[in-house]
């Protein structure tokens, strides 16, 4: 038993070194209860020997009890500490990917953190993942098993800094890869058709708005009347509306480059003004039931438009109207389907749509650009290989 004797505040105390929750190496003192003084010191060495050892039994049996644990309560025990670090639609979700899945599959495969193989986490993403062209119900993508392995992945290394386990066992597993969207996109006619067929409903202002800015939902719903400058005619991205399981309004965006301002042609300050009039008729009728939460895109008594009701209306919209299916999000891909075909190059889409990088942009719409890639083939075709005399 290593330990040293000190003296402290006239007594000795046994001074060894331990591990804290958290993986760190901490020094702790336990007092001897035995005045410093002479001829009480072997006293004193037999009693922190005594102490120190029964301290470091109470350590190790309370690290072995949580050792046994099964991986599902420790995984559930780790969410319960997140709930006070993330977001609280960051947090739904984990809980949602733990309730529906992780949870059901590691009571019906039970194993203890102490029994726990590398194995045992790859068979779990094995049982879960779709196959190319596996439509069985409760199979899923390569994504969505890399948003159930943030959670597994961050239960596993809360135990490793903890000492429960001696390496994260989730980092020696191999996941399924992550499919790469093709978004959908709108032609210019479409878009004229859907715009048409949006007029008549609460999404009227929305669907126009929303693709001339290429915003997500997220961003065209959180917008607010303090962040549009009429005077200067421009407006800034710097709020927005989530919805996992319950909505949530943020003063906040996706990431820095999604904060930016936009210009305000005429076209757009008309829709924007004709909104304003709007609300200030229906604050008038509803008076005091009026709910003024300072949004642009509202229901007449003031409510904020909910992301699932918007994504449920468009979608009607659509099969009302014999549309294309598209996402609401297919929106933002249609705006830089436009941009694209009127010869932007991908680095201005990138700063129009708010992406962080150009990297983004370029892994999801350089697919898009096969327009402008036919009409080079064309000149090129007349230069390198012109018809035969």
């Amino acid at each position: 038993m290593t330990f040293s004797l000190q003296t402290k505040n006239g007594y000795y105390h046994a001074v060894y070194r331990t591990t804290d929750q958290n993986g760190r190496t901490v020094q702790k003192w336990v007092t001897t209860g035995i005045k410093a003084a002479r001829g009480n010191k072997k006293e004193a060495m037999r009693v922190a020997e005594k102490t120190v050892s029964e301290r470091k039994e109470n350590e190790s049996a309370t690290q072995n009890a949580e050792s046994d644990l099964q991986l599902w309560k420790w995984i559930e025990m780790w969410l319960d500490q997140k709930a006070f670090e993330v977001e609280q639609n960051t947090y739904e979700g984990y809980i949602c990917y733990f309730k529906n899945h992780i949870e059901p599959y590691f009571k019906a495969h039970p194993v203890k953190l102490c029994d726990l193989t590398p194995q045992c986490i790859q068979l779990y993403y094995n049982s879960k993942a779709r196959k190319p062209g596996d439509k069985q119900h409760g199979k899923l993508s390569g994504k969505s098993l890399h948003d159930h392995h943030v959670v597994i992945h961050g239960a596993l290394e809360d135990a490793v800094r903890k000492n429960l386990i001696p390496y994260n066992y989730a980092d020696r597993v191999t996941l399924p890869k992550k499919e790469r969207y093709t978004g959908s996109f709108y032609t210019k006619e479409q878009v004229a058709a859907l715009i048409d067929a949006a007029a008549q409903t609460p999404l009227k202002y929305l669907v126009p708005f929303t693709l001339f800015y290429g915003l997500r939902r997220s961003e065209v719903l959180g917008l607010k009347w303090d962040a549009i400058d009429f005077a200067n005619r421009r407006f800034t991205i710097q709020s927005t509306v989530v919805k996992f399981k319950t909505q949530i309004e943020k003063e906040t965006t996706k990431n820095k480059a999604s904060h930016r301002t936009y210009p305000m042609p005429e076209g757009i300050v008309n829709l924007l003004l004709d909104i304003k009039q709007q609300q200030g008729y229906m604050r008038v009728k509803y008076g005091n039931a009026y709910i003024d939460g300072n949004y642009v895109f509202t229901w007449d008594d003031g409510r904020l438009l909910s992301p699932d009701y918007v994504t449920r209306k468009f979608s009607k919209i659509l099969s009302e109207n014999g549309l294309p299916h598209i996402r609401f999000h297919d929106l933002r891909h249609t705006t830089a389907s436009l941009l694209l075909n009127a010869g932007y190059d991908l680095k201005h889409i990138s700063e129009w749509l708010g992406h962080s990088d150009i990297g983004t942009t370029m892994n999801i719409y350089a697919h898009l650009s096969m327009t402008g890639k036919a009409e080079t083939s064309e000149v090129m075709t007349q230069i390198v290989l012109p018809p035969a005399p």
